[in-house]
């Protein structure tokens, strides 16, 4: 398999029917963890409307409140290359609080506890 780069985007498969694209912004490849800020298309409770769309092929696009962490398996093999983030939207990047994620359904309680280490030691 090939690993998952940062700030590229990959679709994350976490139990939609299509995924969700997302940016990856945090790994630890040793554990098998990935952060990731989830984008939509569809406008709910838990997610906020960009300025700008992250793909030309759909009309509006929100980023999700809260990230989410996943396994490998959880992520697409390819990266999407047709989409990216304006100018504008950046400040995704460092407002999406990540101290509290969704945790996928293929994470065990010991990936979930190993991920908060982990990413408290990094970011600190």
């Amino acid at each position: 398999m090939k690993s998952i780069d940062l700030n590229k985007f990959y679709l994350i498969h976490d139990g939609s029917k299509i995924g969700h694209p997302g940016l990856c912004v945090w790994s630890d490849q040793d554990s098998n963890l990935y952060l990731l800020i989830k984008f939509g298309s569809s406008k709910t409770d838990d997610n906020i409307k960009l300025k700008h769309s992250i793909s030309s092929n759909k009309l509006n696009s929100f980023v999700y409140k809260r990230p989410f962490v996943g396994k490998r398996k959880d992520i697409g093999n390819e990266m999407q290359y047709d989409i990216k983030i304006s100018k504008e939207d950046e400040w995704i990047l460092i407002e999406i609080p990540r101290n509290n994620p969704i945790f996928s359904k293929t994470l065990k309680s010991k990936d979930k506890h190993r991920f908060k280490y982990r990413y408290k030691k990094t970011v600190s």
